[in-house]
């Protein structure tokens, strides 16, 4: 058994902020394993798991970080949707006050109908609707999404996956 009576008061701080640096290494090290740090990037050509897509969207222009905020508004009004961006400009080629893009939610898919209250919910908003027909080959991957930390992730992860596949 160890006597910590004989420990003088600078071994008991040393200890402490040993095993509190050692649970802030394992609490990071675990946020980045779940947020996709390791993931394997799979990228691959295939007709997608969805088909045709009714989507209620709104526009946004400017730096792509800037689509968070539509992602948050988009969830918050209507959580049991799924969200979708799309991204229509290489960063890397057009200004990045330039840039477009869409965000918005997945109201109904592969013919089913879309909620009519959620619809008017969304248009009071300032959504549009837009209908994505299916489609047989498409560019597809996949990344966990469980905080920021995966976007950033994504961001310098599959960007330059998908870049070199394509």
């Amino acid at each position: 058994m160890l006597d910590f009576s004989t420990w003088s008061p600078e071994t008991i701080a040393g200890v402490t902020l040993v095993s509190l640096l050692l649970v802030v290494i394992i609490v990071v090290s675990f946020m980045c394993i779940q947020a996709g740090l390791f993931h394997v990037i799979n990228i691959q050509t295939k007709q997608p798991e969805f088909g045709e897509l009714v989507v209620m969207y709104r526009c946004g222009r400017g730096p792509y970080s800037g689509s968070g905020t539509l992602f948050t508004e988009a969830h918050s009004l209507l959580p049991k949707y799924n969200t979708i961006g799309v991204y229509y400009d290489d960063p890397e080629k057009r200004s990045a006050d330039n840039l477009r893009y869409i965000v918005g939610l997945v109201v109904a898919q592969d013919g089913a109908e879309a909620i009519p209250e959620d619809v008017a919910l969304l248009e009071s908003h300032g959504y549009q609707r837009v209908v994505l027909p299916a489609v047989k080959h498409a560019v597809v991957t996949d990344f966990p999404y469980c905080s920021t930390l995966s976007c950033i992730f994504a961001v310098f992860r599959v960007y330059p996956a998908l870049k070199e596949y394509v």
